[in-house]
């Protein structure tokens, strides 16, 4: 009985530990004035689907695009459907200002790690500087140098 419990315990750790960690591919920046999804070339993360949505509120309002044709695009104007992509889910239209978003990228066989923002965190960015997903906080500051360096680590 004790290598039965023994052999289950072991069992449950090992397949714990077999859920692949989401790829650092992704970073969020203001392009004009417009929250922009940055997505790292990987071929392990093939982005086909994109959701943001509000964190720490009770709406449960969403924006989420599929991707229909084409290849995953190098950046995405949040709230607004690129070509080749499909709207899922529309119902979060406005970002609002003093609001925690997060955006999730995913894809096959992995996802992009999720990144939170705020549009105040997103207009405190120096040019070259981006967003990219960091527990607890939602978000670490990076330059987009160091964020495209580390995707392409992430990724070999």
């Amino acid at each position: 009985m004790a290598r039965v419990a023994v052999l289950s315990v072991v069992v449950l750790v090992g397949a714990a530990g077999c859920t692949p960690a989401d790829k650092k591919v992704a970073a969020v920046r203001s392009v004009n004035g417009h929250p922009t999804l940055l997505i790292a070339p990987c071929a392990e993360a093939d982005i086909d689907s994109i959701s943001v949505y509000p964190i720490g509120s009770s709406e449960r309002r969403w924006w989420t695009i599929d991707r229909e044709s084409g290849s995953t695009p190098e950046a995405v104007t949040l709230l607004e459907v690129p070509p080749g992509w499909t709207a899922r889910t529309e119902d979060l239209t406005r970002l609002e200002p003093g609001a925690s978003y997060g955006v999730s990228a995913f894809g096959s066989p992995r996802h992009a790690a999720s990144v939170q923002f705020t549009q105040e965190a997103l207009a405190g960015l120096r040019p070259d500087q981006v967003l990219v997903g960091e527990p607890p906080s939602g978000w670490r500051v990076v330059s987009e140098r160091a964020f495209r360096a580390e995707a392409r680590k992430d990724c070999s």
